[in-house]
């Protein structure tokens, strides 16, 4: 008889091996955290309220994160979920301009509770006493950083399956990237070639 697949072992397992041995994977979280605490300078001013703030939001951003590692994780191990190889072998923007559409379709009417972890809706909660206007900059944030841990996720399924992403050809190279692909400036801002008819 099988073992159940355990999605939050598996999540925990493969985040805490990440966090401990992949120096480009913390440099990479932390690039992304200061993306996102910088967002929220021009509405908390004052250092002690930014001392505040940060301390909360970085815990917000991990269990986020960890969320959308464990959303994709369910994805992938779902009975009906069919993601041949070849999928995985598109271009990694085109990947990750897939994700969101995938995490809404997972979970459905849902989407805005099942989003947020516990810990993220207590301070959401508090950052919205303390802060005005927060609101909106929170929810988006919070979105995105599920978004990232998704994407971490496809990763290490890629890798774990050994798929190799298809080799670009010289002919859709581009100047900053290639051309089949879709550029991620940062984790909100996404270049895409066009071609202009003559």
């Amino acid at each position: 008889m099988s073992q159940k697949f355990d999605t939050f072992t598996h999540t925990t397992n493969r985040l805490e091996a990440l966090y401990r041995h992949d120096e480009s994977f913390r440099q990479q979280l932390d690039q992304y955290k200061g993306f996102y605490i910088a967002k929220f300078w021009d509405l908390i001013t004052s250092e002690h309220d930014r001392n505040r703030f940060v301390e909360r939001f970085l815990e917000a951003f991990d269990s986020q994160f960890f969320n959308g590692y464990f959303i994709a994780t369910e994805i992938l191990h779902h009975e009906e979920t069919v993601m041949p190889n070849e999928w995985f072998q598109q271009p990694s923007g085109t990947i990750k301009e897939q994700i969101p559409g995938y995490i809404k379709r997972a979970l459905g009417g849902e989407f805005d509770e099942q989003m947020k972890t516990t810990l993220s809706q207590r301070i959401l909660s508090w950052a919205i006493q303390e802060f005005e206007d927060i609101r909106p900059i929170m929810n988006q944030a919070y979105w995105e950083m599920v978004c990232l841990g998704a994407e971490q996720a496809f990763r290490d399924e890629m890798f774990e399956r050994q798929v190799e992403v298809m080799e670009e050809q010289e002919i859709v190279r581009g100047a900053l990237h290639r051309l089949d692909d879709f550029y991620f400036v940062d984790p909100q801002k996404i270049l895409c070639a066009r071609s202009k008819k003559r």
